[in-house]
């Protein structure tokens, strides 16, 4: 089973490139901290000044996530000053907000353009590439902001993930790791670098930064969800099964994680519990296809041959690339090609 980053608390995005690793492996997510609105200059009120007041009232909309009324705004103050680089930015945050990354890096790109400095453009444009999966040129982003604010704790946070989508896990690890040398208290870096821990196979460590990270938010279900995957490629499906339930309670739209307890139960036999928490990850998200290749492995081992073949077409149709063992056994026991 490949490993599949979707959204966490803050992604990269949802679909990203998947991973492989073996079936036992399950799912491993990654969280991207939120957009950084740049709020980072004082709301400069000066009286009777439209220009000001449009910024800080489209500056206002995105805190609130108005965004629709924040670019209305923003596109005032634009207008008004075509060279107010902060404007630009916070518009540009507003478009990425929206999954507008085009339009987001367009305007990020003027107001760096205007202010080369201006490190929150060039961290934004950072997560709007890595959103659209040019991971390269986030990382050129994130640490043009790290040489801005060698303490930009949040730039190096997100810089491991991108290292970490490009397989790069030792890199992504030392991001990691400074990250919360600059902020222990930053839940999402630990639960990160616990990902990339269960990728190199390092599951006491994945298991020990995922607990940190349910320590800090005991609300983080990516968290829950992630330690279960751990304990998972340990053969602890128990406290597998544990931590996914958790994750779900968190979060009941959590496709991932019934698609991860279902593989967990169907390891453990409990064949009808598996194909339940399959068919509940699928009735959440169509086209997650692990949760028919999922279920595909349980309609198997319950001979039902008809129903296993449906599952793997539609994983492959997905774009699952499928396993060929299991195929093979499939075919011999159906007397089926396909």
């Amino acid at each position: 089973m490949s490993i599949t980053f979707k959204t966490a608390v803050t992604p990269f995005l949802l679909d990203q490139k998947e991973k492989e690793m073996s079936k036992r492996n399950v799912f491993i997510k990654i969280s991207f901290l939120a957009l950084a609105i740049s709020f980072f200059m004082a709301f400069r009120v000066l009286a009777q000044n439209p220009q000001r007041d449009a910024f800080n009232k489209g500056k206002k909309h995105i805190f609130l996530s108005e965004y629709d009324a924040a670019i209305v705004e923003l596109n005032k103050a634009i207008e008004l000053n075509p060279n107010d680089a902060d404007a630009y930015c916070n518009r540009g945050i507003a478009y990425s907000s929206k999954g507008d990354h085009d339009r987001a890096i367009s305007d990020f790109n003027e107001a760096i353009k205007l202010n080369p400095n201006n490190i929150y453009a060039c961290y934004n444009r950072g997560l709007a590439y890595g959103f659209q999966h040019n991971f390269d040129q986030a990382i050129s982003d994130f640490t043009k902001a790290i040489e801005l604010n060698p303490n930009f704790a949040q730039a190096y946070n997100n810089r491991g993930n991108a290292y970490s989508y490009k397989g790069d896990n030792d890199r992504a690890i030392s991001d990691f790791t400074k990250a919360i040398d600059l902020d222990p208290n930053e839940a999402n870096a630990y639960n990160n670098r616990g990902v990339s821990y269960t990728v190199k196979g390092d599951f006491d460590k994945a298991i020990s930064d995922c607990s940190n990270a349910i320590k800090i938010n005991p609300n983080f279900s990516k968290a829950y969800r992630q330690r279960g995957a751990a304990y998972d490629a340990k053969g602890n499906y128990e406290q597998a099964i544990s931590d996914y339930t958790k994750a779900i309670e968190l979060n009941p739209k959590d496709a991932v994680a019934y698609n991860n307890r279902g593989y967990a139960f169907f390891l453990k036999s409990n064949l009808g519990q598996a194909i339940s928490d399959c068919t509940k990850a699928i009735e959440i998200n169509p086209n997650l296809a692990e949760a028919y290749d999922s279920r595909a492995e349980a309609y198997y081992s319950q001979k039902e041959y008809a129903k296993a073949w449906d599952d793997e077409h539609k994983a492959e149709s997905l774009g699952l690339k499928l396993n060929l063992a299991f195929l093979k056994k499939l075919k011999t026991a159906s007397g089926r090609e396909k």
